[in-house]
């Protein structure tokens, strides 16, 4: 009796030991807990505490759920509760300047009419007769709000990179910053929301929305507003007037700070570019551009599909952290970027104190070079043969800032009737201007985002971008318009790089991975095939083969969700024998240690009773 009552009092004792450091930590720390989660989840980063720390006024969040996701979409219900725990992270991190509430939303209710009037969107339950929620509002002490419309799951990596872009902006003053665009070969009217014209693929400019005040500029304009401190210039090619040289010009001369993207090849449009416009510029400025030769790496190149061959095209290339300057703010941290058929860039020899040069984005290894007219042509006409390997590093996006002289001799407008309506003409630079260049327009394009929003566009929470792009854009602006704290925020993998749950996970997609690459490939011909059906012949034969195509297109779309599905329950599975062999060995543990207290127990009593 004795002796299974010195195992129970043992039990007991580790049991008691382990409740009593929690409750010792918990009132120590107060606040503060240990995040034992594999990749800290759970735990905000150090740039989140920052800008938390330096909130002025009290603002707060609020997370819209409907209890019904848990039955007919396990998987969203899991993301939510993930959402509703690191929110309550913010409350605590804040010492109570937010205050963050989990809203259960019910059918019908007022809770439901208050998450319509934030402009949250519903998706519908499975038996289709109620709308479910998953989204959020962050509001100021003024009643200013931003309201993320849904929580879109593939977008959880950017969960607490927009929490917390949202609490920043709604501490700033609220008028917001604006930019300038100049892309003369985009159509940049807004829309009645205020956003960018979708209809040329601008998702990139979308996710800007909340934060400035994006306004489209003429290439012909030969003045930049002075309210304006940053100008994107999209791709001018022979674009660029004489008179928007000009103003570009004396706006980097008054301090402004200028985003240049120019190309080798454009892909969407199928041309290669002219670069005689802004080399005028570039080059007065300490940049040298070619716009003949388009740069590839063989070990970058992204994988294509033509008719039934694959291979690597080297003018494609997914880059990664190794390619991005990781002792620059801007570049630091970032892992993936996308470029299509760039050309190189390099600083132009100048004096060292005129103005420096930075790299931002180098790719080095196998690479070389293509002749832009050939790849132009797309990639069923360039051949391997058509690469020139150099083994040359280049520069493919660069950071340059100082104090420039005019390319100009005089006003452009000298001698007119405009005159007297213009700034004073500049000969040098008031004060340090910025210039970022990077040599790929593809890279605005909607190649690298997916359109994951339930209904309607959520042009700013519903793209999921495949690489960091928009990221970088994002960073450049927040570092000159005064949101430097938003550039240390970088977004967080899942799941720890290199972990056991990495794994799983690769193992239970790879499982399905040629399956689902046959089912994206039957899509992909099928939108092709339904591109070229004219929508305007009312036939019955053409009408015919609308509907079925749409029908493929349905089946295609569906096959593929069923297989990230099977992927999922796979990894899910894994998981799960994984933690029960883990509980199984931690009960051995646990006996292990009871056998052998129990044995030295008996020991000492029969060494006490010997003596």
């Amino acid at each position: 009796m004795k002796k299974k009552l010195s195992i129970f009092v043992f039990f007991v004792l580790v049991i008691g030991c382990f409740y009593l450091f929690n409750y010792s930590m918990s009132v120590f720390f107060e606040n503060k807990y240990i995040d034992l989660s594999g990749n800290n989840k759970y735990s905000l980063s150090p740039a989140t505490k920052k800008i938390i720390s330096e909130l002025n006024a009290a603002q707060s969040i609020k997370i819209y759920i409907s209890p019904q996701i848990a039955k007919d979409y396990p998987q969203t219900a899991e993301y939510g509760k993930y959402i509703a725990e690191l929110v309550k992270q913010y409350e605590k991190e804040s010492k109570n300047k937010i205050s963050a509430d989990i809203i259960e939303i019910t059918p019908f209710s007022q809770q439901e009419q208050e998450a319509e009037q934030y402009g949250l969107k519903s998706f519908v339950s499975k038996d289709g007769k109620i709308n479910l929620y998953l989204g959020g509002v962050i509001t100021n002490e003024q009643g200013q709000y931003i309201a993320i419309p849904n929580f879109v799951e593939l977008r959880r990596p950017y969960l607490e990179y927009d929490i917390t872009s949202a609490i920043k902006q709604l501490s700033l003053p609220p008028k917001l910053a604006k930019i300038g665009v100049i892309a003369p070969d985009l159509d940049t009217k807004l829309n009645k929301d205020g956003s960018l014209d979708l209809s040329n693929n601008l998702n990139i400019f979308n996710q800007l929305k909340n934060k400035y005040l994006l306004v489209p500029i003429s290439d012909y304009s030969v003045q930049i507003g002075v309210n304006i401190n940053t100008v994107i210039l999209v791709n001018p090619n022979d674009g660029l007037s004489n008179v928007g040289q000009y103003a570009l010009d004396q706006f980097v001369l008054r301090g402004g700070n200028l985003i240049v993207f120019i190309d080798a090849v454009d892909e969407k449009n199928n041309k290669q570019n002219n670069d005689k416009a802004i080399n005028k510029l570039l080059s007065n400025w300490g940049i040298e551009y070619s716009s003949k030769d388009t740069i590839g790496s063989k070990d970058k190149a992204i994988e294509v599909i033509s008719g039934i061959k694959r291979f690597s095209y080297m003018p494609w290339m997914n880059l990664s952290a190794e390619n991005f300057n990781q002792e620059d703010d801007l570049t630091k941290g970032l892992n993936s970027i996308s470029l299509r058929s760039p050309a190189a860039i390099k600083a132009k020899n100048t004096k060292a104190e005129e103005f420096s040069f930075t790299p931002l984005i180098t790719v080095s290894g196998r690479t070389g070079l293509i002749d832009s007219s050939v790849a132009k042509q797309t990639y069923k006409e360039v051949s391997a043969a058509n690469f020139i390997e150099t083994n040359k590093d280049y520069i493919l996006a660069a950071e340059v800032e100082g104090k420039f002289r005019s390319s100009f001799q005089d006003n452009i407008m000298k001698g007119t009737k405009y005159e007297n309506q213009m700034l004073s003409f500049l000969p040098q630079a008031m004060k340090k201007g910025k210039i970022f260049i990077i040599a790929d327009i593809d890279f605005l394009y909607d190649t690298t985002w997916s359109d994951n929003s339930y209904k309607n566009k959520n042009t700013t929470y519903g793209f999921v971008p495949w690489s960091e792009n928009g990221l970088l854009l994002e960073r450049i602006l927040n570092q000159i318009n005064g949101k430097e704290e938003l550039v240390d925020l970088s977004i967080r993998p899942i799941l720890p790089q290199d972990s056991l749950g990495t794994k799983f996970k690769q193992e239970a997609e790879a499982a399905f991975l040629q399956e689902k690459e046959q089912k994206q490939q039957d899509l992909k011909n099928c939108i092709a095939k339904a591109e070229k059906i004219n929508f305007q012949n009312y036939s019955m034969g053409n009408m015919q083969q609308i509907n079925r195509l749409q029908e493929e297109i349905t089946t295609a779309e569906k096959a593929i969700r069923q297989l990230d599905y099977l992927a999922d329950q796979s990894y899910k599975r894994k998981i799960n024998i994984f933690m029960g062999i883990s509980a199984g060995a931690m009960l051995l543990y646990a006996m292990i240690i009871a056998i052998i207290f129990r044995k030295r127990l008996k020991k000492r009593r029969n060494y006490g009773e010997n003596r």
